[in-house]
């Protein structure tokens, strides 16, 4: 029997290294994706190696961090050097990346499979390593390239799907059905990600005010500013709601600032701000909150081009879900496993959360039922399973 090694390339990066190597605002949700993918392909006795740049921002202090290796979750990941030093810490990270894939592809006594999270440039000297080698090459397509109007942005962007269909040319697991317009292969995986499901305290379903968490990338496209005009039309028409419904923001992003000082002003009663938090801090605040809210607009080309993650996040932890019919939601879910914005204006959901302080929706039933739904697709076994054989294939 073929033995197969599959090598994850990625920039998922686990708190304590975060935090020793003084980077700030990678993606939670990238990370999230790839633990739970990884988790789920070890639970099916596959070789998994995750090889992360392991990188964010440079802060120009110079310090250098070699690559490290460590076991997270139980499976092995092989952090690339990263140096904050401009310009040279993306050559830094790209070639000590090709060096941790020769080292787990060379003498390995088998096939090697190697997915590239995303079409980061810095992947490139390993992919065309594992190309030269005879790796199975995919693609995990988690964004969609937004169509630029200046012609050097369309001719980039060309130039890399070419260069990345050539060198993934073995199939491709894309994060939202849309995207299968966005890659040149046929063979193609549909995966949104993993959930494992939490304990949830049956107490909270009876606690005043009721908890409304929104997090992640605070941007207009995601829904920030329809947040922003409906508590701000609460406040004006509804001032007395804000005894029944309040609102946890977390993340970061464009908008993070605004949020902010909306929060100590006309927001102020309404909304908890905190920002960007740890991955425990986090999970508390979904533990405590009763719903979630997804706001991210279907109508912007990010909406036509990602799944939004924190879907999966909230099914997890059992909260009644909020969202706008964007990408594959309305696919994961129905009308009892979710409450979907029929119009996303502020009038609309003002009028929702006027219903759900009033008591019209049985929010545990609406969280329950769509955590069944959303878990019979996205479970570890489910996902661990399908993904095996669309490698393997």
């Amino acid at each position: 029997m073929v033995k197969f090694r599959v090598l994850y390339l990625c920039n998922a990066i686990d708190e304590k290294t975060k935090i020793s190597r003084h980077i700030q605002f990678n993606s939670q949700a990238a990370t999230n994706k790839v633990f739970g993918l990884a988790k789920a392909l070890q639970n099916q006795n596959i070789d998994i190696q995750v090889v992360s740049l392991g990188r964010g921002k440079q802060n120009g202090s110079k310090n250098q961090f070699p690559a490290l290796h460590k076991i997270i979750l139980g499976f092995p990941i092989h952090y690339a050097a990263f140096w904050h030093i401009p310009v040279v810490t993306h050559l830094v990270g790209a070639f000590s990346l090709l060096s941790l894939v020769r080292i787990l592809s060379r003498g390995f006594q088998g096939k090697v499979i190697v997915i590239a999270y995303n079409r980061l440039w810095h992947y490139l000297p390993a992919l065309v390593y594992s190309k030269f080698q005879r790796n199975l090459g995919f693609l995990d397509l988690e964004d969609g390239n937004i169509p630029s109007q200046h012609i050097l942005g369309i001719t980039i962007g060309f130039v890399r799907r070419s260069v990345f269909d050539f060198l993934c040319s073995n199939g491709a697991i894309l994060a939202a059905k849309s995207l299968m317009n966005q890659v040149k292969t046929q063979h193609t995986f549909t995966c949104y990600g993993c959930t494992e499901l939490q304990p949830v305290n049956k107490e909270k379903w009876l606690q005043k005010p009721i908890n409304i968490t929104f997090g992640g990338s605070l941007l207009y496209e995601t829904g920030a500013q329809l947040l922003i005009d409906t508590v701000t039309w609460l406040e004006s028409h509804q001032p007395d709601s804000k005894q029944k419904i309040q609102f946890t923001i977390t993340g970061y992003g464009a908008m993070c600032e605004e949020l902010r000082y909306f929060s100590e002003s006309t927001g102020k009663g309404w909304i908890n701000f905190l920002g960007d938090i740890n991955h425990d801090s986090y999970a508390s605040v979904l533990a405590k909150a009763q719903i979630g809210l997804c706001l991210k607009l279907s109508t912007s080309e990010m909406g036509k081009t990602t799944f939004p993650s924190k879907i999966l996040e909230y099914a997890s932890h059992g909260l009644a879900i909020i969202s706008t019919r964007v990408s594959d939601v309305p696919d994961l879910l129905d009308d009892e496993s979710a409450i979907f914005l029929e119009e996303e204006t502020p009038q609309h959901l003002a009028s929702i959360f006027q219903k759900i302080g009033n008591g019209f929706f049985d929010l545990q039933s609406i969280g329950e039922k769509g955590q069944e739904r959303i878990n019979s697709v996205c479970s570890l076994d489910a996902v661990g399973n399908n993904l095996k054989k669309f490698l393997m294939k």
